[in-house]
């Protein structure tokens, strides 16, 4: 996990994002550390913290499970589609703040 970790930083700053792992940076982690891609690829694929597609400058995650929602994640997220966020969605940035 910290050289998936790693290899999703190097990316980002190589492209000025949050970064992500695209297949060939998942296919080296898992040739370097001796096992089969899928397993690296199943790792990378169950953890939210690791992004399988390119994201944005800014990456908004929402909790969504019951006790979130019992605090209030239901606000931020109509906070969020206020502002014209929405679900995988990217958008350039409106204001400057």
């Amino acid at each position: 996990m910290p050289l998936l970790d790693l290899a999703q930083r190097q990316v980002g700053a190589q492209t000025n994002t949050q970064g992500w792992l695209p297949v060939p940076v998942i296919e080296y982690v898992a040739d370097y550390l001796g096992m089969p891609y899928i397993r690296t690829y199943e790792v990378a694929s169950f953890y939210t913290m690791y992004n399988l597609a390119p994201v944005g400058r800014f990456h908004v995650q929402l909790c969504g499970t019951t006790p979130c929602w019992i605090k209030g994640s239901d606000e931020v997220l109509r906070a969020c589609k206020d502002l014209g966020l929405a679900k995988a969605r990217r958008r350039p940035m409106a204001c400057s703040r």
